[in-house]
């Protein structure tokens, strides 16, 4: 569990001392300063999320206090925002928000660190790929709710990210969804699926302590898909207009 932490809290640190030297070679960019200081906003929060997590398994919980709900395309944005500009200018990270009326029944923070993490995933699969330069890769982020046929009838939110990466086998498959450490034979580039197996057992608890899911499907040289099933919530005429 330390290892997991130490991951994660290394992944925001990194995050911050790059916005950070950006700002302190144009030091006349008000805007970069400002970017700067809101990464130390965001991610002292998510530091504070995180040593919860590994705290007390059961403290990420649904309850707000008076926050206002967000929609799924303002917590998209912000997990987007946290990424590394090279790979914003690499990539077209499209989004499909089926979504709209609803929002995630969950902690906003939550789910922007298992959407960032798995982002980053995705940016590694294809990096991996034998053609990592091919213009037709993507990295598509894709939503819908469910609202019936649930087993206890609250509406959920399925939110899918796929790439066109290296892929997994169906090994790597198996253990990555039953959250077992991911084999890393001599064959495979294992500093990757290392890191992807790393990222998917700390977005498991994370999803798993606010009554999410998430699943894995994928094939060598396919691509892979992440599917993240959360509790969703219909939003009043107020609500929608904060989450558009």
């Amino acid at each position: 569990m330390a290892s997991l932490f130490v991951h994660e809290i290394n992944n925001l640190l990194t995050q911050l001392a790059g916005r950070a030297q950006l700002a302190r070679m144009r030091p006349e960019d008000a805007e970069l300063t400002e970017l700067a200081l809101a990464s130390v906003e965001d991610c002292c929060a998510r530091a504070e999320l995180l040593a919860q997590l590994f705290m007390a398994p059961a403290a990420p919980t649904n309850q707000r206090n008076d926050e206002i709900r967000i929609g799924l395309s303002q917590i998209h944005d912000r997990a987007c925002a946290g990424l590394r500009h090279s790979d914003l200018k690499q990539f077209e990270f499209e989004l499909d928000d089926q979504t709209q009326g609803y929002a995630p029944d969950v902690l906003p923070i939550v789910l922007e660190q298992v959407l960032q993490n798995l982002v980053i995933n995705a940016i590694r699969a294809i990096d991996e790929h034998p053609a990592p330069d091919n213009q037709s890769h993507i990295i598509r982020v894709s939503a819908q709710c469910s609202t019936w046929n649930t087993p206890d009838d609250q509406s959920r939110m399925q939110i899918e990210i796929t790439d066109t990466g290296i892929g997994m086998t169906p090994r790597q498959v198996a253990q990555l969804n039953a959250g077992e450490p991911v084999d890393t034979p001599e064959h495979t580039q294992s500093v990757r699926f290392a890191r992807h197996g790393l990222g998917m057992r700390v977005c498991r608890k994370l999803l798993g302590a606010v009554g999410g899911t998430l699943q894995c499907v994928s094939a060598p040289g396919q691509g892979t898909r992440m599917i993240l099933r959360v509790p969703a919530v219909r939003l009043d005429s107020v609500e929608r207009k904060s989450a558009a």
